[in-house]
């Protein structure tokens, strides 16, 4: 399977060593990319299948079955001016931002949401491959980042990162199987994941 950033790091990880436990004889191989890649890989035949967390569906000749809605967070420093704060889209413009790599899906998911409520894009301070990293250098004191809840949660919760509340905003991306159109049979795990997967996670 391919898989992006979000759903290997946080979702998937219980599904695979449940079904693995079940299942010892299944080999699991498992790649690690950005969405565009993701669906590359799939469409090339490298994979089986793929799982993409992104707000809109892409190549024509995949399909794209959801799974979850993910809600995703402005995060910034618990020292930053605009923490545990409720501004309006406007005031974001003007902050550092660590965006992310092209062909990531909190990228587009960004740009969307800016480009709805007709608000300037905020300011590029930093642009780095990797949601982990870009959480980490908020974390040390700079800038500004949108992050999915399930990334973020704990680092919040510790005292390491605040969130920054945008008026009337709720801003969230879907969790996808990503398979080919042309397959006809359901992998197993698919099969398995859609009955063990927790349907409605928890929002905070």
């Amino acid at each position: 399977m391919a898989s992006s950033y979000i759903p290997i790091n946080y979702i998937l990880p219980p599904i695979i060593a449940r079904y693995k436990l079940s299942n010892p004889h299944i080999e699991f191989f498992v790649s690690l990319g950005n969405v565009k890649s993701v669906e590359e890989q799939v469409l090339n035949y490298e994979v089986d299948f793929g799982f993409v967390v992104q707000s809109k569906i892409g190549h024509p000749d995949l399909q794209f079955e959801k799974i979850v809605d993910i809600p995703f967070w402005f995060i910034v420093h618990p020292s930053h001016s605009l923490a545990n704060q409720t501004v309006p889209i406007y005031e974001l413009s003007n902050e550092d931002f660590i965006y992310r790599e092209r062909g990531s899906s909190t990228l587009d998911l960004l740009e969307s949401f800016f480009y709805t409520f007709n608000g300037p894009l905020p300011k590029l301070g930093l642009q780095m491959q990797g949601l982990h990293e870009s959480i980490k250098v908020v974390e040390a004191g700079y800038g500004m980042t949108l992050a999915p809840s399930y990334s973020v949660i704990e680092s919040i919760a510790n005292g390491k990162l605040a969130r920054v509340y945008v008026e009337q905003a709720d801003i969230q991306q879907s969790l996808f199987i990503c398979t080919r159109k042309s397959d006809i049979v359901e992998h197993p795990f698919i099969q398995y994941l859609k009955v063990h997967l927790n349907a409605n996670p928890k929002k905070q």
